[in-house]
């Protein structure tokens, strides 16, 4: 799993050539893959705008995904996703948190409970990892946002207090392939969809 301060190093030597800032995201992404990133890598692109940002999950989120993976007969699950601070336009999603007793569920519904979503974010703030967006189940191979989903995650943007340019959603289905999965960004105005790019297993 690559360190904080190796993302710096790697970000500064990028922003100091003279290209545009689509191929400077290209050749971070092709770096990663390279050094051998753990974890899914994502990249992002907008339209034809020079946009890019790169996400990371690392391995132990993955796990985690992979034991709250649903079957027919169980319910939705979910929680909180974090990050180490931000470095250009690349996260690194390195916690995330489990469903809680207190979480309201059924087999089309997750709801978590706010006052342990909270004590989670605090808790996660004092190891300097700040809250980035949410994660939940579905029963499908391969996982599509609903319109309530759609609605709840730019709510959680356009309503919370932080100061991130975005906010994630990441639909974990019942594939063993990850690459199957649903992950998004939201401004609070448009949701876009993220691209896995590469998987290790």
């Amino acid at each position: 799993m690559w360190g904080i301060l190796k993302l710096k190093e790697v970000s500064g030597i990028l922003s100091g050539l003279n290209c545009s800032e689509y191929q400077k995201k290209l050749a971070f992404y092709l770096i990663c893959v390279c050094l051998g990133m753990t974890g899914i890598l994502l990249m992002f692109n907008v339209s034809n705008l020079e946009i890019g940002i790169t996400v990371s999950i690392t391995d132990e989120c993955i796990e985690v995904f992979k034991n709250n993976r649903r079957n027919s007969k169980s319910n939705e699950r979910g929680g909180l996703l974090f990050s180490s601070p931000v470095v250009s336009d690349c996260v690194e999603v390195s916690s995330v948190s489990e469903p809680t007793k207190k979480d309201k569920s059924g087999k089309y519904y997750f709801y978590p409970d706010p006052a342990s979503s909270q004590q989670e974010i605090d808790r996660q703030f004092a190891r300097q990892l700040a809250y980035v967006g949410d994660w939940h189940t579905h029963p499908s191979d391969i996982p599509k946002p609903s319109p309530k989903d759609v609605v709840t995650i730019k709510k959680v943007f356009n309503e919370s207090s932080h100061n991130l340019n975005y906010v994630l959603m990441i639909i974990i289905g019942t594939s063993n392939d990850f690459r199957n999965n649903y992950y998004c960004l939201t401004d609070g105005d448009e949701v876009y969809e993220l691209r896995v790019h590469n998987v290790v297993a």
